[in-house]
């Protein structure tokens, strides 16, 4: 949560380009922490996963946050243009198809099962973050 008061303060200049994808994450949990209360944080997830993309680092991270992100805010072009990218790493698109398939399943009003699908796909873009940014527990 801190993220959310310090974004304003906070400079892509000043940061690593290592730390960019870990900065989007930050923007989107703190948006599923109050969902739907600050669409600027989706904002913010994507300008950060998008500098981690153009710098090469923590790509699989940024692609799959990125596409997350995008499909919150509904902009299903970005989303489907980055899953092209994210064919580069089997695991995380396997697990992001096999997560669209679960929203397909769900009921058109069946808000619990598409919460618990979207919750999915964030903690999984949790734990990729974490394993790679808090290796050994550092």
């Amino acid at each position: 949560m801190l993220f959310k008061y310090l974004k304003h303060y906070i400079n892509p200049i000043d940061v690593p380009s290592d730390d960019y994808a870990l900065y989007g994450t930050m923007a989107l949990s703190c948006y599923m922490e109050n969902y739907g209360e600050n669409i600027n944080l989706i904002d913010e997830a994507i300008k950060w996963y998008a500098l981690a993309i153009n710098s090469n680092k923590n790509s699989e991270i940024a692609l799959y946050g990125i596409i997350n992100a995008s499909m919150i805010k509904r902009d299903l072009e970005l989303t489907d243009e980055y899953m092209k990218h994210l064919k580069k790493y089997p695991k995380s698109y396997k697990h992001f198809n096999k997560s669209l398939k679960q929203v397909d399943m769900c009921k058109h009003d069946d808000l619990k099962c598409i919460e618990k699908v979207r919750n999915n796909i964030f903690n999984y873009l949790t734990e990729l973050t974490q394993n790679t940014y808090f290796k050994d527990g550092k």
